[in-house]
């Protein structure tokens, strides 16, 4: 890293104005479209949406940083309707998943971004626009094929667990396969001792209705199995 004498005093909004811009303009042949004012690439295609989002660090500073997250997520049209209009008893995202795009891939990894570096920003931002090419792209087009979908819930419902800790179960409904929403409840269910929870849930949402609210992972499973008539108690 340069000598901090030497570091860039401008502040770390131009820069990272500057930054995502340059990045923006290496995706316009994919399609996507630069929202400065959200700081987010968008391409649609058909039911789907694609964005990458730009996350600066409260912690930036003139001359001292310049910290960027960066993330993939991929909503559908589809989805939301579904939500909508069946018994998910959750909030109506439309969102399929997503995350930082170090934990799109099958090794998670946190991966912050520094720019404030003129000596090593241009690098830098070459290996943003490579890293979202490897790991946002892929993951985008997993998102949008059914069985590649299905076939990741099956194996690793991580980077699909946005928001909520059962929309993967969800996402499992959404595309009709009722088994696979049911292994995936028992498979969290397994994570910790929380089967006792999960039928006092069952019991009190049934007697009194679901709560529109946000719950404990093992309150939501007891909500959808009332919504659902889906047990996760085999």
């Amino acid at each position: 890293m340069s000598d901090p004498a030497e570091l860039e005093p401008g502040a770390p909004r131009e820069i990272t104005a500057r930054v995502v811009a340059e990045i923006a303009a290496a995706f316009a042949p994919d399609g996507f479209v630069y929202r400065p004012s959200a700081r987010k690439l968008v391409r649609q295609a058909g039911e789907f949406r694609f964005e990458v989002y730009f996350q600066a660090s409260r912690s930036n500073w003139p001359g001292l940083s310049v910290e960027l997250w960066i993330h993939g997520l991929v909503f559908s049209k589809a989805l939301k309707t579904w939500e909508a209009n069946s018994p998910w008893p959750f909030q109506v995202t439309g969102c399929v998943g997503g995350g930082q795009i170090g934990n799109l891939d099958p090794t998670p990894d946190w991966l912050v971004w520094q720019f404030v570096d003129p000596s090593t920003r241009a690098a830098v931002t070459q290996a943003a626009i490579m890293r979202i090419r490897s790991s946002a792209l892929p993951f985008f087009e997993v998102c949008t094929d059914r069985d590649r979908l299905l076939a990741c819930l099956e194996v690793d419902e991580r980077p699909l667990a946005v928001g909520l800790g059962s929309r993967p179960l969800g996402l499992a409904l959404w595309l009709g396969d009722r088994d696979l929403a049911r292994r995936l409840g028992c498979r969290q269910l397994e994570r910790g001792d929380a089967l006792a929870a999960y039928r006092e849930g069952v019991r009190t949402y049934r007697a009194n209705g679901i709560p529109r609210q946000e719950y404990e992972l093992v309150n939501e499973l007891a909500a959808i199995t009332v919504a659902f008539d889906l047990s996760f108690d085999d």
